[in-house]
């Protein structure tokens, strides 16, 4: 459609719908017939929940029937809900309890939850708990005795990493970093956590590639890869059942589970289980493994305890001249000059040759794919920086006639990189802190940290 790209919606133009297919002919001749008439919006007027959330979400319940194109207009989609779903539940929190105040915006707009985590976790917890309890019972079906043969040589690793993983969701699993920095100071469960999260995105990422890149499936997917096969494979785990209750289309009655868990490839039919556990076994084998440079990789290490997300999870700060110059080495001065790194602002002070963060070059950060702070490090499975973030940290309040709030920016306000603000604000950014959003003269005046008097040139070029 012309007035969309990409599943967004641009300049408030949309398309009307005609016999459940959006209708692309209505703007040739009147482009104002794509106006979505003003009733049709989503709106909301004083909601009974006492709030609005949007985060790339659907915006009116259009897609509950499971499609985008049944209602009279085509208002966009597919979008995401992920991030929306845990701002409203935050946000319901806060509303129930009466603290909905800004600190506790700020601290919403900083929730780093693993939502996938939460679904996901259990199930590979469940998979080595299992095939625990299958060690002291031999025999079985040739999947069970598969499984088996998986679990034994790591056993203890495996049995660790569920221990590890159970905590870490009865702490609703938070993906920490567990790095220190001078933003950062590990506490309460931190680097245990920190652990668990580089553990589990190691591991899913592979899980998604077991169960969907041995298929010919060519371009099945509608809308954003990803998305679409997290939603399967949480389709899959949960459809499980001898009567296909969740009525799969790919379910197959000799497993009781969906086809594609079985690997296209081998003669076997392998099942759920072992892919859950192969996947795990993987992600131990490449976490051990020694890391290729500071900050990608493995950690080179059998103990579990140094596996921490922020060595590996961490926000890049790249210039925008890095897209345009990428592979040239002789420009690369230039990129980094623009760039924000470790140099400019070290991790820590008086760190030895030996400390795992010496050569990192960005910042260990916390979150993981689609949590609210925004820190996506997709599912390659073995890089996990991420150049995308928020772009601001704004909460406003309106009271009494008054505005006030904070803000903050990952960077500075100056584009000059002598300037003292090039970079002032990420030390903020990074930990999550702001400063006053300075909204009337007063507070503009208490805030000032300089003054320049500007007048009109007079004749004779005196002021």
């Amino acid at each position: 459609p012309r007035f969309l790209i990409d599943g967004t919606q641009f300049g408030g133009f949309t398309l009307p719908m005609k016999d459940g297919a959006v209708d692309e002919t209505q703007g040739d001749d009147d482009p104002q017939a794509c106006v979505v008439p003003f009733e049709a919006m989503p709106q909301a007027v004083n909601p009974t929940q006492g709030y609005v959330f949007t985060a790339n979400n659907d915006p009116g319940k259009l897609t509950e029937s499971g499609s985008v194109a049944d209602d009279d207009w085509y208002i966009g989609g597919p979008w995401s809900s992920v991030r929306a779903h845990t701002i409203q539940r935050e946000l319901q929190g806060h509303v129930d309890a009466g603290t909905a105040d800004t600190s506790a915006m700020s601290e919403i707009q900083g929730n780093h939850d693993s939502r996938l985590g939460e679904v996901f976790a259990p199930h590979f917890v469940a998979a080595i708990t299992t095939a625990n309890e299958m060690a002291s019972e031999p025999g079985g079906s040739p999947a069970d005795m598969r499984a088996a043969a998986l679990y034994g040589p790591e056993s203890a690793v495996l049995d660790e990493i569920a221990t590890r993983m159970s905590a870490w969701l009865a702490a609703g699993a938070p993906a920490s970093s567990g790095v220190e920095t001078f933003y950062h100071q590990p506490g309460g469960g931190d680097a245990e956590h920190a652990v668990a999260t580089m553990v589990f995105n190691a591991a899913f990422a592979r899980l998604l590639s077991k169960v969907f890149d041995d298929e010919p499936l060519g371009d099945v997917w509608l809308y954003s890869g990803s998305r679409m096969k997290v939603r399967a494979l949480r389709k899959f785990l949960e459809g499980r059942s001898p009567t296909n209750e969740s009525n799969l289309a790919s379910w197959d009655p000799s497993t009781g589970e969906s086809a594609f868990f079985d690997i296209y490839s081998t003669p076997e039919v392998e099942r759920s289980q072992e892919i859950l556990l192969s996947a795990m076994v993987d992600a131990v084998v490449f976490l051990r493994t020694p890391p290729e440079a500071p900050g990608v990789g493995g950690f080179g290490s059998e103990d579990m305890s140094t596996w921490l997300w922020g060595l590996r999870h961490q926000a890049r700060f790249e210039s925008l001249l890095a897209a345009f110059l990428a592979g040239d080495p002789s420009f690369g001065f230039l990129v980094d000059l623009f760039s924000v790194t470790t140099e400019q602002l070290p991790l820590a002070e008086q760190m030895t040759p030996d400390d795992p963060r010496a050569g990192l070059k960005w910042f260990p950060r916390p979150g993981d794919q689609w949590c609210v702070d925004a820190s996506n490090p997709g599912f390659s499975g073995t890089q996990f920086t991420h150049g995308n973030g928020p772009v601001m940290r704004m909460v406003i309040a309106l009271k009494d006639g008054a505005v006030s709030g904070v803000n903050i920016l990952p960077g500075g306000q100056s584009g000059l990189t002598d300037s003292e603000h090039f970079s002032d604000q990420l030390k903020l950014w990074l930990a999550n802190e702001t400063i006053p959003l300075r909204y009337h003269l007063d507070d503009v005046i208490e805030g000032a940290i300089s003054r320049e008097l500007l007048s009109p040139e007079l004749d004779g070029g005196a002021p």
